[in-house]
């Protein structure tokens, strides 16, 4: 019997709305160290993010916390999205960390709850833009091509 498959990067029949790696799973697409990172606690989220960001040409890796991100060789990545309220560790505790290690990273903190404390502790650390969840399409789009040199 011949079954046809999927198109490389293709969503499977009836996958619409399912998640394609849980939360604390890393998806990297076409087996790349990915350009654009994204770490949040919220698997809906991850998948949201790296959907429309993959429709729209990038590579993308997702992690489901700080500290598997900090495990992994998504540190090399020049573009980060990071949520704000993880457990374990914060995305500005995240970024606080990462200002330690070598590498030019550009970064995004996005945030249910954008207080000005929040914003102000972000801008200190070089994040260089905080939007509130969910954060719109093309603040997002403009943000990572922004990063790629798109």
């Amino acid at each position: 019997m011949n079954q046809m498959m999927p198109a490389p990067g293709a969503m499977p029949a009836g996958a619409a709305g399912r998640l394609f790696a849980p939360a604390g799973r890393i998806h990297v697409r076409d087996g790349c160290a990915g350009r654009i990172a994204i770490i949040d606690d919220d698997a809906a989220v991850l998948d949201s993010l790296r959907f429309l960001l993959e429709v729209s040409g990038h590579r993308v890796a997702t992690f489901g916390s700080a500290t598997e991100f900090l495990q992994s060789d998504g540190v090399a990545a020049p573009c980060l999205i990071v949520d704000q309220h993880m457990p374990n560790m914060t995305g500005l505790e995240l970024i606080a960390r990462l200002a330690a290690t070598p590498g030019e990273r550009t970064i995004m903190l996005i945030t249910g709850s954008a207080s000005a404390a929040i914003r102000e502790r972000a801008a200190a650390l070089g994040v260089a833009k905080v939007l509130e969840k969910p954060p719109a399409e093309n603040e997002l789009l403009d943000f990572v091509n922004a990063c790629n040199g798109a």
